[in-house]
Formats: C-alpha cells, sequence, structure tokens
C-alpha cells in the first residue's frame, strides 16, 4: 500500500518550489509528489522539467483554472496513479510551507486517518501583513458562526485527508480560492473532525506574490454564508407582506385576526424559505427529502404557532403603548428566524456522511 501522496498546484513557481521538494526528498527520499501546472507561464518551464527529473509526477493546466481546480486535478491523479495510497497532503508552492510542518501534517494523517488535518498559522504577531491578519480573522468567526466548528486558520493551504473522501471533494463547487472554504464548509457540515496542527508563519516580501485578491476572494469565500441571510430575510419579507396584506385587508374585524394572518402569511413565507434553503443555500439534493420535508414541517409549526402566540400576547399587553402590530411582529420574527435558522443548517438539511 503507498503512503501519502504530496500534492502542490503552482503557478508561476520559481527556485522556491525546487527548494521545497529537495528538503523533502532530504527529508524523506521515498516521498511520492504530484505538481499541477496550472497554466504558467513558459518562462518556467524549465522549473517544471527539473522537478520531473528530481522525480515529480507532473499534471499541466493548458490555461490558468485556479487553485480549487489544481487541488481536484491533484486528486484525481492520485485516484489515477496511486490507487493504494492511504490520503494526501496539499501544500503551496511559494514557500510558505516548511518541509518540517508538510512532514508533522503527514504524520499527523497517519494517526488521524479519518480526519482533516490543517497545518494552522498564528497570527497575532504584528509582522504579518495586516490583510492577511485581518482577513484570517474575518472568515474564522464567520466560519465558526455558520458551522459551530471553530477553524483557526480558513485560508491554510496545508491540508491532509485520506482516499475516503476524494470522490465527495472533486463534487463540491469552485474552482479558484473558493473552493478552499466550500471544502472545509463542506466538511464541518458532517461533523468530520478537524485536527489543527500548528505550523511556522511564513511570509515573504509581505505576501505580494500570493494570488489571493482579499476583496475579491473574500466575498467568494463568504458567500455560501451570506445566502443564509438572504434567503431568511427574503422569507421575512414575503411573511410580513403576506401578514399586512391578511391582517388588515382579508381577515380584518373578524376573530383573532392576528393570529389566523400570522399563520397564513407564515405558511406561504415558510414554502418560499423550505425551496430555497433546500435548493440553494445548503444543496441538500434529492437524497432524504421526506426526512427534510419532515423536519422542516415540524420546525415551521413551532415557529408559527409560537410567533402566533407571542405576537397576538405581545399586541394585547403593549397596545396601551402605542406599539405597532408590525413592529411587534418583526422583532418576534427576527429572533424566530435566528433561531430557525441554525435549527435548519445543523438538522433538517444536514447531509448524511
Amino acid at each position: 500500500m503507498e503512503d501519502i501522496i504530496i500534492v502542490i498546484p503552482a503557478y508561476n513557481p520559481d527556485s522556491r518550489l525546487l527548494k521545497l521538494v529537495e528538503e523533502l526528498r532530504e527529508r524523506e527520499g521515498a516521498l511520492r509528489i504530484i505538481i499541477i501546472n496550472d497554466g504558467s507561464r513558459q518562462e518556467c518551464g524549465s522549473i517544471f522539467k527539473e522537478l520531473q527529473a528530481k522525480g515529480c509526477k507532473l499534471i499541466t493546466h493548458a490555461i490558468n483554472q485556479g487553485k480549487g481546480k489544481g487541488i481536484k486535478s491533484g486528486i484525481k491523479a492520485c485516484m489515477e496513479l496511486y490507487p493504494n495510497a492511504m490520503g494526501l497532503v496539499t501544500a503551496d508552492a511559494d514557500g510558505q510551507h516548511r518541509p518540517d510542518d508538510i512532514l508533522k501534517i503527514v504524520a499527523a494523517l497517519r494517526a488521524n486517518p479519518k480526519a482533516l488535518v490543517l497545518g494552522v498559522r498564528c497570527f497575532k504577531s504584528k509582522k504579518i501583513p495586516l490583510r492577511s491578519r485581518v482577513g484570517n480573522r474575518f472568515t474564522a468567526r464567520l466560519f465558526a458562526l455558520s458551522t459551530g466548528v471553530k477553524c483557526r486558520d480558513t485560508q491554510t493551504g496545508l491540508r491532509g485527508f485520506s482516499a475516503s473522501f476524494y470522490k465527495e471533494l472533486l463534487q463540491i463547487k469552485g474552482e479558484r480560492f473558493e473552493y478552499e472554504m466550500n471544502f472545509l464548509t463542506q466538511l464541518a457540515k458532517e461533523k468530520v473532525q478537524f485536527v489543527q496542527i500548528g505550523i511556522e508563519t511564513v511570509y515573504i516580501d509581505e505576501n505580494k506574490t500570493s494570488n489571493f485578491n482579499p476583496v475579491k476572494d473574500s466575498l467568494k469565500v463568504v458567500w455560501n454564508l451570506v445566502k443564509f441571510s438572504l434567503s431568511s430575510l427574503l422569507s421575512a419579507g414575503i411573511d410580513m407582506v403576506m401578514f399586512l396584506l391578511f391582517s388588515k385587508l382579508l381577515f380584518l374585524g373578524l376573530p383573532n385576526e392576528i393570529f389566523l394572518a400570522t399563520i397564513c402569511a407564515r405558511v406561504i413565507s415558510g414554502t418560499v424559505n423550505f425551496t430555497l434553503n433546500k435548493n440553494m443555500v445548503f444543496k441538500a439534493g434529492k437524497a432524504g427529502r421526506a426526512r427534510q420535508f419532515l423536519g422542516y414541517a415540524l420546525l415551521f409549526v413551532i415557529q408559527a404557532l409560537l410567533s402566533a402566540f407571542l405576537v397576538t400576547h405581545l399586541v394585547k399587553a403593549l397596545s396601551s403603548w402605542g406599539f405597532w402590530d408590525v413592529a411587534i411582529k418583526a422583532v418576534v420574527d427576527g429572533i424566530l428566524f435566528f433561531i430557525s435558522f441554525f435549527v435548519q443548517k445543523r438538522f433538517v438539511f444536514k447531509k448524511k456522511s
């Protein structure tokens, strides 16, 4: 059985990649390394030839397709070239990952074959570029809020995982830097253990050679998280409009008009919310549709009854203070939507591992 393969996506690499491979070879001569030439300029041809001469397998993209695509090509190459390998470790080509740290991840993966092993950097030092400190803290907090998993370095390119994850990781969307966040989010949803290994924090020339665009790529990174909020806001807007229509026009003057208007509005907005969350936000697929529907229906009934009960009684209790019905409903439903978001994410649309 093959051991663990090293996969290094490279775009316009320089001598640092050659040095990295040489040092890895010095430490573990039998280590198998796959290099992905992601549409690098022709001047880099000599570097790739030298890497092949050193025993590396080379996969070439005719044009630049992005880091995510490079990782996927590396996974496919491992499946084809080393079908009996235990797993692989991805590393960056720009010198930010030291050979000793790469081998630390290899050792950790051997010890934790069912986990995702991450080489995490420390971002407390003021020597670290500001954009890297701010960007990583921002995405780490959003990631923890969204998934409930604390990941100290969401942008690390040093990751180890077993061959059992290959097929699933090839299905995850994203071709460039957003793939790495989608990768983490998917495995976090499935409750895969994150083993986080501290590594040296290396930034060369203030990280100027990095192909990560802090504005453009950060938007891609958080897009999945933004969709959660947009779905809830849209559904809440529909719910509010329907509530006004029913309470001020259709049910005006009827007994329990607030209760009836709340229930009817929630049926319509709940249908929209279920459809959006299933197909666009959580992308739960067709598998387990009955379980998802029953889970959402139960949550929907509980949420609707709570909303109707709280709005009705708060309107009665606070009417003498001059509170508006709509304002009270907005506060109540805002809290309930927030709770509903986490329940749906964690339980209703949770994918089976």
